[in-house]
């Protein structure tokens, strides 16, 4: 069990979706994405520690008006697609490793034009499956989207940072900001 943690791998190819309303719907959307309508805007970039310094991006994707059609986490060659219901409904897995679910992204009460609370739940203890939370504002001020801190600072970077036990990751001691 100490090894679960050795590479948590952020590949959302490998998680597939489920089959519901809101992921049918979403499917219908993410020809959207390639619009050329579309305004792609880089929200964060997230370094993971335990994937020995890997980067992830999160990108907004808007449509003409500024709204949030979706959004994507760019990883090397890997992009997984995230459609606003399926966050604002409950949580989206973002990372799996060693059949533990370890990175979540959530939005509930959020809308596509004002945004709203972030959570970021992560795997804190993968031995005995405990999680914490980041909880971060979408906003969106005179027509400009940013990720910030509950007491309004600007997000531009996150960082997890690895938690050990007798010198083998075992989950995700904390998320640096900036």
């Amino acid at each position: 069990m100490s090894s679960i943690f050795a590479r948590i791998i952020l590949v959302a190819m490998l998680i597939p979706l489920t089959a519901s309303k809101s992921a049918a719907s979403c499917i219908d959307q993410k020809e959207a994405f390639n619009s050329p309508d579309t305004h792609v805007l880089p929200l964060v970039n997230i370094l993971s520690e335990p994937e020995n310094m890997r980067l992830h991006t999160i990108n907004l994707h808007l449509d003409e008006s500024g709204d949030i059609l979706g959004l994507t986490r760019v990883s090397g060659n890997t992009r997984q697609v995230i459609c606003p219901e399926q966050l604002f409904e409950g949580e989206v897995l973002l990372a799996k490793s060693g059949g533990i679910d370890a990175v979540f992204l959530g939005c509930e009460d959020c809308s596509v034009d004002q945004g709203g609370v972030v959570n970021l739940r992560y795997i804190f203890n993968g031995a005995l499956r405990t999680y914490h939370n980041l909880k971060m504002n979408l906003a969106r001020r005179d027509g400009r989207w940013s990720l910030e801190t509950r007491e309004g600072q600007e997000i531009k970077k996150l960082k997890l940072i690895s938690r050990y036990i007798l010198g083998k990751v075992i989950g995700i001691s904390t998320v640096a900001i900036n």
